[in-house]
């Protein structure tokens, strides 16, 4: 059984892109969510308000992740997951400083507080089912992947 699992940098909104902006995007980035097939989404730059409309968009789809500064009420690197094809069995979003428990704490030099939130999902495809921990990370400088990076995960 295999599960597709994929990176997908939905760039934030900013009222500066105009026709790029998020409420020009937004159903453009459910549609290929959605024709992917993909179970398992790490996304870097949601913002709260993306967050709630992919929540209304993608029925199905479970979010996890915490923002920077441990509430939601900024940006966070997130984790969707396919109801159908998973479930979650726990994670956490940390902070990638010297304390990384420590809410919107910072390693030195850095500009915002960079975060990682790793999941421990079930794929629901075997009787068995298969454990494996994902990840997605806020980056200090933007990489462009194209559309992002995806692969399969099989198990069996």
């Amino acid at each position: 059984t295999c599960i597709k699992v994929a990176s997908f940098n939905i760039k934030r909104d900013s009222r500066f892109q105009g026709a790029h902006s998020w409420r020009n995007r937004r159903e453009l980035v459910a549609d290929i969510i959605r024709k992917s097939g993909l179970a398992i989404i790490g996304v870097q730059e949601l913002l709260p308000t993306m967050r709630e409309d992919l929540g209304e968009l993608l029925r199905g789809y479970s979010i996890f992740g915490d923002g920077r500064k441990r509430d939601r009420d900024n940006e966070q690197s997130a984790i969707l997951l396919r109801d159908n094809d998973t479930k979650l069995l726990g994670g956490q979003t940390f902070w990638l400083s010297k304390h990384p428990e420590r809410s919107g704490s910072r390693a030195y030099f850095a500009m915002f507080p960079r975060i990682c939130t790793m999941c421990i999902p079930r794929s629901l495809g075997r009787k068995s089912g298969c454990s494996t921990p994902i990840s997605t990370i806020s980056a200090a400088r933007p990489v462009h992947l194209g559309c992002g990076l995806s692969w399969s995960i099989c198990t069996g």
